[in-house]
C-alpha cells in the first residue's frame, strides 16, 4: 500500500485512514447493520447488490470508528446532495470526511479531516479493449491523442484519477466533465493538471494509489505545499 515519504514538510496533508477489501457473499450479521441501513438494503432488487451496500457502510462506520473514537454502532453516515458522506458519532459532528468506492466485488474507503475523494476500478481480465467512444468520453483531448488506443489499464487509471476529483468536489462525472480534467497518471506524484469547470486551478491534488490489490485506485486531497499523497492508515 502506498504512503508518503516522511520528509515531507510541515504543510503534509494530516494521515487518512483507508481500507479495501472484498465483499462476502453473506451479508454481515444484522446486529452490525442498522436499521436504517437494513431498511435501505431491502430496496435493492438484488440480493447481492443488497450485500455489497451492507458491508459498504459496515466497512466505513468501522473506519470512522477507529479515527473518531467510538463505536461503529455509534456512527452515523449522512447522505449529502454530492460529494463525501457527512459523519456524525454519538449524535454529534465527527469533525470527518468519508468517501466509499465500490467496484464489483471490492469496496474502499477513506476517511480524513480534510474534504477528500477516494475511488477504485477493479482490473479488468486481458480481452478485448475498451469499447469504441468510451476514450473519448473519458479522456481529455491532449489525453486522447497521447494515449492513441488506450487499454484499459491506462483508461481506468485516468478514470479513477478523475472520479476521485469529481467526489471531492462534489461534482457529477457527466456533462464532459470527465474530458475537461486532464491528468498525468504517470507522475510519481501529483497528477492533476487541469481540473476544467470543477476547481480553479492549484486548488486541488490527486495521486494514483498502489494498493497492493488488483484495483485501480486514486484519492484527492485539497493541494497542499508537499507534492506526496498523505500517510494511509490502513484498517
Amino acid at each position: 500500500m502506498t504512503t508518503a515519504p516522511q520528509d515531507c514538510p510541515a504543510g503534509h496533508h494530516p494521515p487518512v485512514r483507508l481500507a479495501v477489501r472484498t465483499v462476502p457473499a453473506e451479508p454481515p450479521p444484522e446486529t452490525a447493520s442498522r436499521p436504517e441501513e437494513l431498511r435501505h438494503a431491502e430496496r435493492y432488487r438484488s440480493r447481492p447488490a443488497a450485500v455489497r451496500y451492507l458491508w459498504r457502510r459496515l466497512t466505513a462506520r468501522r473506519l470512522v470508528a477507529a479515527a473518531a473514537d467510538c463505536g461503529p454502532a455509534e456512527v452515523e453516515l449522512l447522505r449529502t446532495p454530492a460529494g463525501p458522506l457527512r459523519v456524525e458519532c454519538r449524535g454529534r459532528p465527527a469533525g470527518l470526511t468519508v468517501s466509499v468506492s465500490q467496484s464489483r466485488d471490492w469496496t474502499a474507503c477513506a476517511v480524513g479531516v480534510e474534504p477528500l475523494g477516494l475511488d477504485i476500478e477493479r482490473h479488468r481480465p486481458a480481452g478485448p479493449p475498451p469499447p469504441p467512444g468510451l476514450p473519448a468520453a473519458v479522456l481529455h483531448p491532449e489525453e486522447l491523442r497521447a494515449a492513441g488506443e488506450p487499454d484499459w489499464p491506462a483508461l481506468l487509471r485516468h478514470w479513477t484519477l478523475k472520479e476521485a476529483l469529481a467526489k471531492a468536489t462534489g461534482h457529477g462525472i457527466g456533462g464532459g466533465g470527465l474530458t475537461e480534467v486532464r491528468v498525468d497518471p504517470d507522475a510519481p506524484g501529483d497528477s492533476l493538471r487541469s481540473a476544467g469547470r470543477w476547481a480553479a486551478p492549484g486548488e486541488w491534488s490527486v495521486w494514483a494509489l498502489d494498493l497492493g490489490v488488483p484495483v485501480a485506485a486514486a484519492l484527492a486531497l485539497p493541494r497542499r505545499d508537499c507534492p506526496h499523497p498523505p500517510p494511509l492508515r490502513p484498517l
